[in-house]
Order: structure tokens, then sequence, then C-alpha cells
């Protein structure tokens, strides 16, 4: 089973996008957040996984398995 940190990665990777433009989508001023999720320091917030979906161009349920 892939979890969701990487299922993130692969997804941002997959759309040629950096952690920092990934990040600005968001609203976000740098990329340490997404850093954070794949590395899975952080874990998602549920509040915030809609808008991490539309943003990966994906949804919800993909990233999380």
């Amino acid at each position: 089973m892939i979890d969701p940190k990487d299922r993130i990665r692969e997804r941002r990777e997959a759309l040629r996008l950096s952690q920092l433009d990934l990040s600005q989508r968001l609203g976000y001023t740098d990329r340490s957040t997404i850093a954070k999720l794949e590395a899975g320091v952080n874990h998602v917030n549920t509040k915030k996984l809609p808008a991490l979906a539309r943003a990966l161009e994906t949804t919800v349920s993909y990233l999380m398995g």
C-alpha cells in the first residue's frame, strides 16, 4: 500500500511541479510545508486535503489510497 506522502510526491512529480510550485498553488510562501508532508514529518490536515487534491489535479480518494 502506498503512503499518502508518497502519492503526493509522485503526483507532484508527474505534473512536473517543484515543491515551491505546489506550495504556491496552495497559498504558501515557501516549500517547507510540502517538504515536511513528503518527508512524513507532518501529516495532511484533513481540512486542507481537498485543496491539496485540486492543486495536484487529482482526487482526495487517490491521495489517501
